[in-house]
Formats: structure tokens, sequence, C-alpha cells
């Protein structure tokens, strides 16, 4: 459910609020992506003029032919109903034992969106790093940074690996 902290990420815009590090060690020590949602941080934050939330307000963040998709008014009422703290973020925990998943090789994260990446077992050096990749196409201007959109794809569609 994408309303619970841990849950799947919701589907939807998020703000993004700049880059980190974090020292969780199964996040590892790439950059990773702090987003937002509506209501996570005051709606001025968004460039909005207001003093609270509102479904038009989080709707113009949405194109018009968009805005009737129930998917992607998952990250509103996650935020309203209190979520937060969703990150961008690798993973240093071996896919290996996921193999058996339909989401592999990734790994599951507690309901953040988490990027492929492979270690090197012998000295722990990054071998591949989608996460990287991704910090690397984004300015280190936080000002710069703009908004994020999460779409779920069917994924019986393609196969990314």
């Amino acid at each position: 459910m994408p309303y619970f902290t841990n849950g799947n990420t919701p589907c939807g815009v998020f703000k993004i609020q700049g880059k980190s590090v974090s020292n969780n060690v199964y996040i590892g020590p790439v950059t990773t992506l702090v987003t937002e949602l509506p209501f996570e941080s005051e709606i001025t934050a968004w460039g909005i003029t207001g003093k609270e939330w509102t479904e038009d307000m989080y709707a113009s963040f949405l194109p018009l032919e968009l805005r009737s998709l129930p998917m992607l008014w998952q990250a509103y009422d996650a935020g309203r109903v209190g979520r937060s703290e969703i990150i961008v973020h690798g993973s240093t925990i071996d896919p290996c034992f996921f193999s058996e998943e339909c989401f592999f090789p990734l790994t599951p994260s507690l309901g953040c969106l988490s990027a492929f990446e492979i270690w090197n077992p012998n000295d722990g050096s990054i071998m591949e790093s989608h996460q990287k990749s991704l910090m690397e196409l984004l300015p280190d201007d936080r000002s710069s940074l703009g908004f994020m959109y999460v779409v779920q794809v069917d994924e019986s569609a393609y196969r990314l690996f």
C-alpha cells in the first residue's frame, strides 16, 4: 500500500528537496535524492502561494490529460495521511538473495525507490550503479532540482535487465 510508512512507493508528484549521503550500510555511500510528498513541507516550498494543500493545487502539477488517473493521486493521499521521508537510493544488498522475485535484480527497500547497484565482493568497491548515474545527471544546485514523477508501469511489457 502506498499510504503506509515502509509500504510501496506512491505514484505521483514529489518535490526534490536535495541530495544527501546516507550512513545506512544497506543504502551505501552513493549520493541519495531526498524527496518530499505533498503535505510533508509547506506548500510555499513547492512554489505555490497558499496556506494549505488542496486537490486543485496538486492537480496543477499534473498534465491536464493525466489528472483523472487515480494512480497519480497516491502521492497526494500518502502525504495527506502523514507518509514522509521517501528517498531515491542505491543498495548494498546482494540481489542474488532475491533471484526468484519479480523485482530481481533490484532489492527491496522500506518504501523508497531503490536503484540497481553491483558491489565488488572482494574489495567492496562499486562496479555498477544506476544511482550514481542518476545523481551525475542532476545539478548540484538545490534550487534547480525541481520535481519528480513516479509512475507504475506494467513490468510484463518489458524487462529492464
